[in-house]
């Protein structure tokens, strides 16, 4: 529809240009002498020659001409040349074929169409007030309105022309008859109005995909687990992954979730592995994700496949089955992870270092993303915690503690493996002396840590004592293999929102409640 509206178009003016090209060019002193008064006026300096024809108009968006038929006074041909070089200073003709493009794309749309005719109609009525500042009387210019119109509007795109019609004409002589420039205030509030509208009906809204903060913080502590969950790209600032109905873009350098997607709000299969299986392949800069799912014919008809921009969270449907440029960095992780941990089943080497998901036997930890390069792990990053009752069944132990006792140790546990892990390895965490009361309890709770297992003379401090010989330096390395713990005492307050605070005593004797977050700690004793 838009190739052969714009087709018509185009034979129209091509067709109109073929008929003006034998025309003789008016070389009259007194027409010239008119044009070049006209020019000066309106300060125009290009080329412009003028030509006989039928109807006065101006034609050619590069070497513009005006058409002017015999028969007209000096006074009506300055009139002419006036509108005609108003549409040439204001670029009329170039706002035309513009239009007319925005209408071929359109073309479709009613409302577009009236919009096309109405912006043709403005062009002309605002010409007609640009000239009336330079003529004397507004009668002579509205009788020459009347004796250039034709009983029908011939619209040629790429030309403006006096005419368009007697309807028109007559509209735009009442125009001139009552108009009133506008005040400032009036065109304030019609620009507003005009960028409301374009906003509100020019523009798509998209559909949100995301999960509910809700959701996604319920998922990674209760649904997300490495033996389901799949692993697709990784770099050295983000890794995207998925399990069940939730992808997730992770921020690696604020250890944060960038951006989820809630996919049980689109129609494709539901799970990681076997029968109605959902692939996810992202692309090389890791900026797109392609969902295909995948099965027999019967499983996969009432599937469709997706592009997710993991930038703008836009989802659009897509036939494709592959990304041009995929991400090739995945592979089976078979005895790349500790044998203390379930893991999932592929993994992702960007550069020199291997991404994976794994939960840790010894750890609460629900599942973490693990960094390795060589023998040795780089950095963890914990996404969840699972349910403190079930892990304690897990293991066996006894349960019988309070709400309160269960909801601080899952945060605390959370809080400390997401502070810690990027510096030490967290072997152990405990709460003692347990006092409640109310919706508040104080207690002490014990870190046991150590530093990641790596050679204790490549560390900055350890090389300086060898390379001075000091006596301390077999107690260092010893010291720096070692497992440390330290005690904090703190106070936990579950407020009238049902959130838990927490403070920490900064009294060296008695008792002095600040309020605190993990991230403090690891902050002042780096400091």
């Amino acid at each position: 529809g838009a190739v052969l509206l714009f087709a018509y178009f185009l034979i129209v003016y091509l067709l109109h240009i073929y008929r003006l090209r034998g025309r003789a060019k008016r070389k009259d002193p007194e027409t010239l002498k008119v044009l070049a008064s006209c020019k000066e006026t309106l300060h125009i300096r290009r080329r412009v020659c003028v030509i006989n024809g039928r109807n006065p108009m101006l034609v050619g968006l590069l070497k513009p001409r005006i058409v002017l038929p015999e028969g007209y006074s000096p006074a009506e041909t300055k009139s002419i040349f006036l509108h005609e070089l108003c549409h040439l200073k204001h670029h009329d003709i170039l706002l035309i074929w513009l239009s007319v493009l925005v209408l071929c794309f359109n073309w479709f749309n009613p409302i577009l169409w009236y919009s096309f005719f109405l912006f043709r109609r403005d062009i002309e009525l605002y010409c007609d007030e640009r000239v009336l500042r330079y003529t004397e009387s507004r009668k002579a210019y509205a009788e020459l309105l009347l004796k250039t119109a034709l009983k029908k509007n011939m619209f040629v795109a790429g030309t403006t022309s006096m005419q368009n019609g007697e309807k028109e004409v007559s509209r735009r002589i009442r125009h001139m008859a009552g108009f009133k420039k506008p005040t400032v205030i009036w065109s304030m509030l019609i620009l507003l109005l005009s960028v409301i509208i374009s906003v509100c009906c020019l523009t798509n809204a998209f559909a949100d995909y995301s999960m509910s903060a809700e959701r996604a913080d319920a998922f990674t502590a209760q649904t997300l687990g490495p033996t389901m969950a799949d692993i697709a790209y990784a770099d050295a600032d983000t890794a995207v992954f998925h399990c069940l109905d939730g992808l997730f873009v992770y921020d690696l350098p604020s250890d944060s979730i960038r951006r989820s997607f809630d996919l049980s709000k689109l129609e494709c299969a539901p799970y990681q592995q076997g029968s109605y299986g959902l692939s996810v392949t992202v692309s090389t800069d890791g900026k797109q994700a392609l969902l295909a799912s995948y099965g027999t014919e019967e499983e996969t008809k009432d599937f469709k496949n997706y592009i997710l921009d993991l930038e703008t969270g836009r989802v659009r449907k897509t036939r494709q089955q592959e990304l041009r440029l995929p991400f090739l960095g995945r592979y089976e992780t078979g005895a790349l992870v500790e044998k203390e941990a379930w893991y999932s089943n592929h993994c992702v080497k960007s550069g020199e270092r291997v991404y994976y998901l794994a939960a840790f036997r010894k750890v609460v930890s629900n599942i973490t993303l693990v960094i390795t390069e060589g023998e040795g792990i780089v950095r963890r990053y914990p996404f969840g915690i699972k349910e403190i009752e079930e892990a304690r069944k897990e293991d066996g132990d006894e349960i019988g503690k309070t709400p309160l006792y269960l909801r601080t140790e899952a945060y605390l546990r959370r809080e400390f493996h997401r502070v810690y892990t990027p510096h030490y390895e967290i072997l152990n965490l405990e709460i003692t002396n347990w006092l409640e009361s109310e919706n508040e309890a104080m207690f002490y709770y014990e870190m046991t840590h150590k530093n990641y297992d790596k050679d204790p003379d490549t560390v900055g401090y350890i090389i300086e004592a060898r390379e001075r010989n000091d006596k301390n330096y077999e107690a260092l390395k010893e010291d720096y293999l070692a497992p440390h713990t330290g005690t904090y005492f703190f106070k936990v307050v579950c407020t009238e929102k049902g959130e838990l605070q927490l403070y920490y005593n900064v009294a060296p004797k008695g008792q002095e409640w600040q309020s605190v977050t993990v991230d403090d700690f690891i902050i002042s004793e780096w400091e």
